[in-house]
C-alpha cells in the first residue's frame, strides 16, 4: 500500500522470500525510533510450537538490533504490543515496549515482568 513521506509517494512491496521459515516480521521503524513489528495473523489461535517460535523471532530480532547500537530508548508501538499479547507470544507487557525489554526475555515463556 502506497503512503505519504513528506508528500512523497512511497511505495510497499512483498518480497517473496526463498525460504521455508514460517515465522516471518513485517514492519517499520519512525523517525523517532518507534517500531511496528508484526507477523501475519493466523484465523486460527496459534499452537503452543507457533507461539514459541514467534517469540524466538522477536527476541532474536530486538537481540541483533539492540547489538547494532540502536539506541536504549527505541520501543515499540501500541499495535505491536496488542498483537503480541492477543497471541499469547508475550503476556505480561504494556506499551511502550523497550527493544531492550524483548531482547531480555526468556525464550522458554510468555511471562516475562
Amino acid at each position: 500500500m502506497p503512503g505519504l513521506i513528506e508528500g512523497e509517494r512511497t511505495h510497499h512491496y512483498d518480497i517473496d522470500l526463498p525460504s521455508k521459515l514460517q515465522q516471518v516480521l513485517i514492519g517499520t521503524l519512525s523517525v523517532e525510533g518507534i517500531f511496528t513489528l508484526l507477523f501475519f495473523p493466523k484465523k486460527r489461535k496459534l499452537l503452543k510450537e507457533e507461539i514459541n517460535a514467534y517469540r524466538s523471532v522477536y527476541i532474536d530480532f530486538t537481540r541483533a538490533v539492540t547489538e547494532m547500537g540502536i539506541t536504549p530508548k527505541a520501543c515499540t508501538d501500541e499495535v505491536t504490543v496488542q498483537l503480541l499479547k492477543s497471541s499469547g507470544v508475550f503476556t505480561n507487557i504494556a506499551a511502550p515496549l523497550l527493544l531492550s525489554e524483548i531482547a531480555a526475555y526468556d525464550r522458554s515463556t510468555p511471562r516475562n515482568s
